[in-house]
């Protein structure tokens, strides 16, 4: 019974799978970091358009 091809395929194999989970946990941090971002500029305009904010208020908002 054939067990999945020879040692040679197997290698190439797992190194597909290491980069593929490489490239996952790449995509994983990147998509945290974009969400954060994200959060921080609703939360940001949010703050801006609050009427009961004053300019200064507000250009310290802008400037962190």
């Amino acid at each position: 019974m054939d067990e999945g091809g020879s040692v040679g395929e197997k290698t190439e194999k797992n190194n597909v799978i290491k980069n593929t989970a490489v490239l996952v946990e790449s995509l994983q941090n990147k998509l945290s970091e974009s969400h954060l971002v994200n959060t921080k500029l609703f939360y940001t305009n949010k703050a801006l358009i609050d009427n009961s904010l004053n300019e200064r208020q507000k250009s310290k908002i802008v400037e962190t």
